[in-house]
Order: structure tokens, then sequence, then C-alpha cells
């Protein structure tokens, strides 16, 4: 009877612990401090408006994860998800806002995906979608129509953006692969991109393609776009001679830059070299006109015997070869400017070619390439 009465007393006092860690578990609290710059942005808990801020919040945490939400007009809205800790019963929370807009867009036909600067936003037609202030790049694709490539901005003054666009059909499209990579390539003069491009939209018609980079030969061809389908190059730039590049830059400093290509390095190593040296020639020329004037002075000074012109003469002297120290100072300047920049320009073309030395391709990796194991490199 005893040991009956100790084992009930055991199981009540068992259920009482168990019914009191239950209801402290069920009962925890934590406090929200939800602030954002500028004040006044709606923030929603779950999807639930919970206020404006500031705002302070006392809640029971039954979600292992909150999901809060900043929004206020005019600016982009921001998500922010928060997961308690047990041990903390405080959080703060804030989120600077930043200045957006909200664009439209509408296609014929719907249904194309919308890019601004190679970020998706979504597939047409898009209404009311956010977006910081800038400038941006806008594409949209669908299939069996030509890529759509426009352009848009949104600032302080104008945040809504609204347009419809009419997609054409594909006529033809261009592949065009080969060495070395990232050359640039253009169709009708009209940049389209880096080597390689890939099924780049076309219209029907005569085309000239130009594919160029600094240190190689150009290529340049022409077709003629008549039927649906993808016209494929397979174009391989070859260097060009770095003796002749090294034998320019000694003539002339940059003239091996813009033989290669490089048209600011050229244009830079140009106009240093050159231009010291002329200033560097006419100071020079300078200091022998002062120094003509200088042996003038002197002598009508040595032969001269009234005073007050004598004191005239030696203070002209006197002004006179402070001109003449400037101007070797300026000459001694130009030609040291003029010696480091053709010095410079032929190390340049050094560094330059020694940087070709590390491109090298497997045009067997490249999607479509019709001699598959063939490696291509530079060797110089």
């Amino acid at each position: 009877m005893l040991f009956r009465n100790l084992y009930l007393l055991f199981c009540l006092w068992s259920g009482m612990l168990l019914s009191q860690s239950a209801d402290t578990l069920g009962n925890m609290y934590i406090q929200l401090h939800i602030t954002s710059k500028p004040d006044s942005a709606a923030i929603f808990l779950n999807d639930s408006l919970l206020g404006f801020t500031p705002i302070l919040y006392r809640m029971e945490m039954k979600d292992s994860i909150l999901t809060l939400r900043y929004q206020k007009k005019g600016y982009v809205s921001e998500t922010v998800q928060l997961q308690p800790d047990n041990k903390k019963e405080r959080y703060h929370l804030f989120k600077e806002l930043k200045l957006g807009g909200m664009i439209e867009i509408t296609t014929e036909p719907a249904g194309a995906q919308v890019y601004a600067n190679d970020h998706f936003l979504g597939t047409t037609p898009l209404k009311s979608s956010e977006i910081y202030l800038g400038k941006y790049k806008l594409t949209l694709i669908l299939d069996g129509y030509k890529k759509l490539r426009s352009s848009f901005f949104i600032n302080r003054h104008k945040r809504h953006f609204k347009k419809m666009f009419v997609l054409a059909p594909k006529e033809a499209e261009l592949t065009v692969e080969g060495f070395p990579p990232d050359a640039n390539i253009f169709l009708n003069e009209d940049f389209m991109g880096k080597l390689p491009i890939r099924d780049e939209d076309i219209s029907f018609g005569k085309h000239s393609l130009l594919v160029t980079k600094p240190g190689f030969h150009k290529y340049l061809t022409s077709f003629n776009a008549t039927e649906k389908k993808t016209y494929r190059f397979s174009v391989t730039l070859h260097p060009k001679n770095r003796n002749i590049a090294l034998a320019l830059s000694v003539l002339l400093p940059g003239a091996g830059q813009l033989y290669l290509g490089n048209n600011f390095h050229g244009s830079v190593f140009a106009i240093a070299g050159i231009g010291s040296l002329v200033g560097g020639i006419l100071f020079n020329q300078n200091i022998r006109r002062f120094k003509e004037e200088f042996y003038e002075k002197k002598n009508a000074y040595e032969v001269n015997i009234d005073p007050t012109k004598m004191e005239e003469l030696f203070d002209s002297m006197r002004d006179t070869h402070s001109k003449m120290r400037v101007n070797r100072y300026l000459r001694e300047t130009a030609f040291t400017i003029t010696v480091t920049a053709w010095v410079l320009n032929i190390v340049d073309i050094y560094f330059f070619y020694h940087r070709m030395k590390n491109i090298a391709v497997t045009p067997a990796a490249l999607h479509g390439n019709r001699h598959p194991g063939v490696k291509v490199s530079v060797k110089l």
C-alpha cells in the first residue's frame, strides 16, 4: 500500500513538471525593435501588416523563422529573415531602403523573358516590378523571335518606365567561334560581343563581319544571309610581328603600340615622348638666345664707364642668367621624360607580348567546333 501511494505521488509530480515545461516552451516571447531609414516604412511579418517603423513589438515565438518585408512608396522593398535564438529575447532589425521605381513591360506576342542588366525580372506582361535607380540594358527573349535589345533609366524625376514592344520573327542566326578568346566582334560596324558568340539573331541580307583584338591581325569577311539557318564562322586571328612592333617603337615612341592596335598606350607614349622632345628642343633654343644676350650685355658692361648704365646692365645680365638657368632645368627635365618614355614604350611592347604568351584555347571544348582535338596557342 505504501509503495502504491509513493508511485501515485511520483506520477503526479512528474506530470506537474512536464506540464510546467510545456507551458514554459509554449510561452516563449521575443521583443522586436524594427527601424528603417527613412522612417514610416510598412512592415509585413509573414505577409501580415505589423505596422510602420519605428516599431517595438513583443510577440510569442511560434515559428522557427520569421520573414519581415520593408515596404515604402518610392523605395525598393527589402526582405529580411530572422531565426530567433532561445538564449536571446531582444532583436534590433534595421534596414536602409534605397530609392527605386517601377517598370511595366508588355510584348506582342506575350511570354518573353525580361532581363535588365542580365538580371531576370520575369516574363511579359511584366507589371509593377520594382527596380533600383540607374541605367539599364533591357533584353527580351522569346523562342522563335529575334532577341530585342533596348535601354531605359530610372531616376528621381522618372520613377516609372512603361513600354510595349513588338517582337519580330527570327530570320537567321550567327555563330562565331575561334581564337583568341575575348576578341571583339562587329557586324556591319555594330559591336556584337566578345568571341565566342552563339545563335545571335541577324536579319536577311548582306553583312560584313569584323573580328579584332590588339596584337593580332584583324579578320574581315562578308556574307549574304538568305536562309533561315545558323551561319557559322571559325575564326583564327594571327599575332602581329613582335620585331616590327619593337622596331617601330625604337624609331618613334608609341608607334609599336599603334601598330599592335593598343591605341591608348600608343597615344600616351607618343604624346609624352614627342611632346617632351619638342619641348626640350625649344628650351635649348631659348638657352642659346639668352646666352647670346648675356654675352652682348657682358661686353657692353666691360666697356661702359657710366656707373648708372653699368648697374642697369648688371641687373639685366643677372636676369638673363636666371632665365638661362630655368630653361636648362626645363630642357633636362624634358629630355629625361623623352628618354624615359622611349625606354618604357619598348618595355611595354615586351610585356604586351609576354601577356600574349599566356593566351591558349582548346577549340575542341567549344560547342559546335568542326575540328575536335586541335589545340591552338600563341608561340612567340
